[in-house]
């Protein structure tokens, strides 16, 4: 009987051990069970309050406390970490001051907790009493993390009538929560739920690279242009036209009335610089705008000028106004244009024009060309007319040469003037030539040495194109005008011969006449 007994108690404890087992594999179990599938489990500590017993004496100059803790967790037997807090000095009294997370092992079960306070005396850092049990004065808390997520922790020091350390009472709260990217905030309060491991985050978990702070699309890490008004359009970098600076000319986008500044060109506020600049807004650059106060409205030619600002005959008097077109160079005139040397018999040559009903700005070359043509078919038939009959009647021997006094002719006056308005006509167009082939040569050395971007090299390249066919267009009109200005002269001096030559023949009368 006694052998029987003995043999039902030996397989009750082998049954006792056996049942035991589990309960020890749930505790130290090693990677074998997760405990928290919802995610990565963390622990979050916070301390809600703290209060210390004012009847005793914390510091020896009668001061305040200046508690800080020292929070050791293990799981399973393991040590996790050891944190410390922050220092609050002088307090008698703490409200929701601090908090801390802190990644557990899933596979785990057991946390044990240890959290100590101290009062930081500079002569003497005491210990603060948060146990009321005695002889203890640290809090200690164990338990099953899995089973209780939410735990809450009292801790008094009052009422163990130990006076070894300064009594002081506290309530601290443990939860546990899952932090799918291991930032720190728990995933029902985080904001970006798929942190990059090891991005610093914000309290709504979100890191730099998961922020768009000026709203433009473009996240933090990648904006260079973090304060982008609200609304406006950002390109790649985060950057609308306000806040971009193509040229780098220190003058934005939106403001830059010359978006193509060569760089370390000085610019005006406006974004141009000397070279781009045009003042009276005629569409040639100041550079190489040579009348540079073109009213505004007014066409132009390839140098800037308008006819209101073009003085053919450089009187100082521009052609809009210039009575006299045709003044010769270095003559003083009024300010209708005309010369003050000389001005009646120019009154009379322009009354004896005006008479006869030419005048001799108002006919056009060829009209020109062709009376001047019938002048001196006229002349030349007089005065072989006259020869033939001097020869007849007048022995040689009889002739007799007397002085000629004559005033030049309405035909010379008028040949004259026509040859002096070529002849202007043909430098003013040199002039323009000149100025065409440096503007041309000048944009040439420009684009040999590369030192713009293709834009500004192509605009350059048209430019270059459109001068080098203004200037063939010049050269056309210099050769045709040098050929009229040749012909002119020619028929002047024809006109010429023809009166002089008349009048000597006029001048020999016979002596028996």
């Amino acid at each position: 009987m006694q052998e029987r007994v003995t043999r039902i108690a030996i397989l009750i404890s082998a049954l006792f051990l056996l049942g035991s087992l589990p309960l020890m594999n749930s505790v130290s179990a090693e990677g074998e069970v997760d405990n928290w599938p919802s995610g990565d489990a963390w622990l979050r500590i916070e301390l809600l309050s703290w209060s210390a017993n004012e009847t005793v004496e914390w510091d020896n100059n009668n001061g305040l406390p200046d508690p800080h803790f020292e929070i050791c967790i293990e799981a399973d037997g393991d040590n996790i970490d050891c944190i410390n807090t922050p220092t609050w000095d002088n307090q008698m009294e703490l409200v929701n001051p601090w908090n801390y997370s802190i990644d557990i092992p899933d596979y785990s079960n057991i946390l044990n907790i240890t959290i100590e306070c101290r009062d930081n005396d500079a002569i003497n850092d005491d210990e603060c009493d948060m146990n009321s049990e005695l002889e203890e004065w640290k809090l200690f808390v164990e338990y099953n993390w899995s089973l209780t997520p939410t735990k809450g922790v009292i801790g008094n020091g009052d009422g163990d009538e130990n006076g070894t350390w300064k009594n002081a009472a506290s309530e601290w709260r443990l939860i546990i929560y899952s932090d799918s990217d291991a930032d720190g905030v728990i995933d029902a309060s985080d904001n970006c739920p798929n942190t990059t491991l090891g991005e610093s985050v914000d309290a709504s978990g979100c890191s730099d690279s998961q922020r768009d702070s000026d709203s433009d699309g473009v996240m933090n890490a990648y904006d260079n242009c973090p304060n982008t008004a609200l609304g406006e359009a950002a390109d790649s970098f985060g950057c609308s036209d306000s806040q971009r600076d193509s040229d780098s000319d220190g003058v934005m986008n939106a403001y830059d009335n010359c978006p193509s500044t060569a760089v370390g060109e000085t610019v005006d506020a406006s974004g141009c610089s000397a070279s781009q600049q045009d003042s009276d807004s005629d569409g040639i650059v100041d550079s190489r705008d040579i009348c540079s106060n073109t009213p505004l409205g007014e066409s132009i030619d390839v140098s800037g000028c308008s006819l209101s600002q073009i003085d053919s005959d450089r009187d100082g008097i521009a052609d809009s106004r210039d009575e006299c077109p045709n003044t010769a160079t270095g003559e003083s005139v009024y300010s209708t244009g005309c010369s003050r040397v000389g001005e009646d018999s120019r009154s009379e040559s322009n009354a004896g024009t005006t008479s006869s009903g030419a005048n001799a700005d108002s006919v056009a070359p060829a009209g020109w060309c062709f009376l001047l043509i019938g002048v001196i078919v006229y002349f030349t038939y007089n005065r072989k007319k006259k020869i033939r009959q001097h020869r007849v009647r007048t022995p040689p021997s009889r002739q007799q040469h007397i002085p000629i006094q004559r005033q030049p002719s309405q035909q010379e006056v008028q040949a004259q003037q026509l040859a002096q308005q070529r002849q202007l006509e043909t430098e003013h167009f040199q002039q323009q030539l000149a100025q065409q082939t440096y503007q041309t040569q000048q944009l040439q050395v420009q684009l040999a040495q590369q030192t713009h971007s293709a834009t500004q090299m192509n605009a350059m390249q048209a430019e270059l194109a459109q001068l080098q066919e203004s200037k063939a267009a010049l050269e056309k009109e210099l050769e045709d005008s040098s050929k009229s200005t040749t012909v002119v002269q020619n028929i002047t001096y024809n006109i010429q011969d023809s009166a002089i030559s008349g009048d000597l023949t006029a001048s020999l009368k016979p002596k028996d006449e």
